[in-house]
């Protein structure tokens, strides 16, 4: 989704700006900001200053600007969750292997007919390693009933990735931000994105 992006950022330019020297092309990227001063900042020559979103998109036609820059994480609400892909990708490429680890979510206990649930502790939703205890509960008889008590737990897991904040569930979260993208990043972007007659 990161490249993606970056892909509508270099369309963006070239269907504005029809020749790109080497160093102009690579230095396209589809801004994604978590300062609002470092979208627009510029250098005392009045040029957008090396790195910031301005510079990343000042080869696309003009009136993109505004529609990328109201699409800043720095903007609040869902935006907020393509800084949370861009930090995804650059912990994939400049760190190590994106590793993921299953997150418990939900866990139900049915203690059968005989008995009923006594008691119930659930360890707070977060990542499973090897041996965790996800949760304690008993089960006792319901009053009047006997036999064997043959309690059965299901617990409900998704993938969470092992770097990131605590509880990044990535299932959900990619699912978010690829609805984004498809709504509302790329859908005001498309007449700029058309080719050109």
């Amino acid at each position: 989704m990161r490249a993606a992006l970056d892909h509508i950022a270099y369309q963006l330019a070239i269907n504005y700006t029809k020749t790109l020297s080497d160093s102009e092309a690579k230095s396209i990227e589809f801004p994604i900001i978590s300062n609002p001063d470092n979208f627009s900042r510029m250098t005392k020559k009045g040029e957008p200053a090396y790195g910031t979103g301005l510079a990343k998109v000042q080869y696309a036609d003009p009136a993109t600007r505004p529609l990328i820059e109201a699409m800043q994480p720095y903007n609040g609400g869902d935006w907020e969750l393509l800084a949370l892909l861009h930090d995804l990708d650059r912990v994939d490429k400049h760190r190590e292997l994106t590793l993921s680890a299953a997150m418990s979510q939900s866990i139900e206990v049915d203690c059968g007919d005989n008995a009923r649930l006594q008691m119930f502790s659930f360890e707070p939703p977060g990542r499973v390693e090897h041996d965790d205890v996800l949760c304690r509960f008993r089960c006792v008889h319901k009053r009047g009933r006997k036999g064997k008590i043959k309690p059965k737990a299901n617990a409900t897991f998704t993938v969470a990735l092992k770097e990131g904040p605590e509880g990044w569930a990535i299932v959900d979260q990619l699912g978010a931000m690829d609805e984004l993208i498809r709504d509302r990043v790329i859908q005001p972007l498309i007449p700029f994105l058309d080719a050109p007659n």
